[in-house]
């Protein structure tokens, strides 16, 4: 019996669950996006207060994914419209956004397939403002793997959640592989020591001060490390509140640095200025500024920003960059940027065509273990009426009354379904699934193991919704009766 082809498999309703609200680079500026930002604990606590009560939020599931060049907020959803007025909502009343910009362009909505085929861009760096980003991947993860800590035993992050994020990352990674998108270094920090480059061609002999220690830090140190002469290291010093932090980083990068007390001083020295710290708040202001003369170039790479605006509006021979500054480069000449734009949205297509297929097996696993179970309470309460004694039996009298009794089970599953299906409720051609699923396949003495997707090993509670799920439960009633 030959197995219907995949594509006359329906989609899953699970891909209708998907909600995105967010804002981006290139609709929203940033000071738009500084107000939706997110630290992490607020990341918990968004997801905690909007997934608590589906039934009052709409909203089953939600990841937040935050960095210096987007917001976004992935959400599965009970009711997309009642979803995307909570979202609204908690913006507007926790982060304090302004309701108007969600009657605007600068904030994105999106659903169902349109929120995969966004994920998928996010991914693989081709919606990033450096082509071919290579934080975002890691960031992908790092988002779901905190909304997976944040969910709750009672209230676990529901799995199409997860399979959407685990095939986003993994579209990225062909991507990458397939295109050589990958093959530069392109991040926000390589992309800002490039536009300091430009500025001044002899950065490597101005004094520089790289402020913060994370990950964006680190990669302008790196990049330093690897650009500076041994007799040029002295123009880069480092500056970081925590003494511990900057002993690291001094040990790391063999560069010298100071803690928060020696600002002044540091200020008072540097040409040019680095900014990349996690502080959600400003760092530097104008006054700290008011007694320079010589010309400084700020980059601040923060999000949300470290330095007040009206630094540059103040003096004008301090320059203050921001990541908005960063629009635009690239690290590939316009031609190959765009071949590699077109051979990875190839890709991506390709990948969202498989996406149903992944959804449906998150569905399918749900109903086969539910059907395992009735079954099984079929198999304990037929052996409980019927107890099968074959001692004191010959051979031959217990072949025979073996099989008597396997014939009763067997009745015994197949009555309900019987009944059902004369009842008439079903097409004679919708029978043809079953076909499908009892293939003379080669028999095994191991156990029947359900496979769940990879990634995705922790217990999830799925609650399917389609439009036969009714028809399934009432059902199964009638067959536990």
């Amino acid at each position: 019996m030959p197995l219907r082809p995949v594509s006359e498999i329906a989609e899953s309703p699970l891909y209708n669950e998907y909600l995105m609200l967010g804002v981006h680079y290139t609709t929203a500026t940033l000071d738009i996006r500084e107000s939706f930002n997110f630290q992490e604990h607020e990341v918990a606590h968004v997801i905690r207060q909007l997934t608590h009560d589906a039934q009052e939020s709409g909203i089953r599931s939600l990841a937040v994914l935050t960095t210096c060049n987007r917001v976004e907020l992935y959400a599965v959803c009970s009711n997309l419209s009642h979803a995307q007025l909570s979202l609204k909502h908690y913006l507007i009343e926790e982060k304090g956004v302004d309701p108007s910009l969600f009657k605007s362009d600068a904030v994105q909505v999106l659903q169902g397939k349109a929120v995969a085929r966004h994920l998928y861009r996010v991914a693989c760096g081709l919606d990033s403002l450096i082509l071919g980003e290579g934080q975002i991947l890691s960031q992908v993860k790092m988002a779901v793997d905190i909304a997976q800590a944040v969910h709750t035993a009672e209230n676990p992050m529901k799995k199409n959640l997860r399979v959407l994020f685990y095939e986003a990352a993994q579209v990225g990674k062909k991507v990458r592989t397939k295109t050589g998108i990958a093959s530069r270094d392109a991040s926000v920090s390589k992309a800002t020591l490039d536009l300091a480059l430009t500025h001044h061609p002899d950065l490597f002999e101005k004094n520089m001060v790289v402020v913060g220690g994370g990950k964006m830090a680190c990669l302008i140190l790196e990049r330093l490390n690897e650009a500076l002469p041994l007799e040029a290291r002295h123009h880069v010093s480092l500056l970081n509140r925590s003494q511990e932090r900057l002993t690291e980083l001094e040990e790391r990068f063999s560069f010298t640095g100071e803690t928060w007390e020696k600002t002044p001083e540091l200020l008072a020295q540097a040409d040019v200025i680095f900014v990349a710290t996690g502080a959600p708040h400003l760092l530097f202001f104008a006054e700290q500024f008011k007694d320079r003369t010589a010309p400084l170039s700020i980059y601040d790479i923060s999000v949300p920003r470290n330095v007040c605006p009206d630094v540059s509006e103040t003096y004008s021979h301090i320059n203050v960059y921001d990541t908005d500054a960063l629009v635009g480069m690239s690290s590939f000449d316009p031609q190959k940027e765009a071949r590699l734009r077109r051979t990875a949205e190839e890709l991506i297509e390709k990948a969202l065509e498989h996406l149903p297929n992944c959804l449906n097996k998150v569905a399918c696993e749900a109903e086969l273990k539910r059907l395992r179970d009735f079954v099984e309470s079929l198999h304990l309460d037929y052996i409980e009426q019927h107890p099968l004694d074959l001692n004191d039996l010959t051979p031959e009298e217990q072949q025979e009354a073996l099989f008597e009794w396997s014939q009763g089970l067997m009745q015994r599953l197949l009555h309900s379904p019987s009944t059902v299906i004369n009842q008439g409720r079903f097409q004679a051609e919708d029978l043809l699934i079953l076909r499908d699923l009892f293939q003379p396949l080669p028999y095994s003495r191991e156990p029947l193991v359900l496979r769940s997707l990879p990634e995705a090993s922790q217990p999830f509670s799925i609650e399917i919704q389609s439009r036969h799920y009714e028809e399934i439960t009432a059902s199964s009633t009638e067959m536990s009766s």
